[in-house]
């Protein structure tokens, strides 16, 4: 049971009783909503009162489809340690001035010993 918009599986999900289609239901009616009751699938038209609850067990949510190699795996916490390091450099200043201190200069990067003789040696 994937969503037809987002390709997850949904918290709350809703089926059209025109498609048959199973979408997220906070997706779907955004979707509607943006493009005048139109379905994002096929195109035909589709009111909110045409989605039906469906009743499911979610007390374990699959995993997404991202997440089922290692490789994969690992892309997806790189990307989230990408973000959650862009986001704190981004909020850092903030902090700094809320709390009424100068923010830190980021430490210049310490040689290695023995690091450029290496790299000097692969060229």
């Amino acid at each position: 049971m994937y969503c037809a918009i987002s390709g997850e599986v949904p918290m709350e999900p809703v089926v059209s009783r025109k498609t048959g289609h199973l979408f997220e239901k906070r997706l779907i009616e955004k979707a509607l909503q943006a493009s005048d009751n139109q379905c994002p699938v096929t195109g035909e038209e589709l009111k909110p009162e045409d989605l039906l609850p469906v009743a499911c067990d979610l007390a374990q949510r699959p995993r997404p489809l991202s997440a089922t190699s290692l490789p994969a795996m690992m892309a997806m916490f790189q990307n989230e340690w990408d973000d959650l390091v862009v986001e704190s450099h981004a909020t850092a200043p903030i902090a700094c001035h809320t709390a009424g201190v100068e923010p830190r200069a980021v430490p210049a990067r310490r040689r290695v010993p023995g690091y450029s003789k290496i790299d000097e040696g692969t060229r």
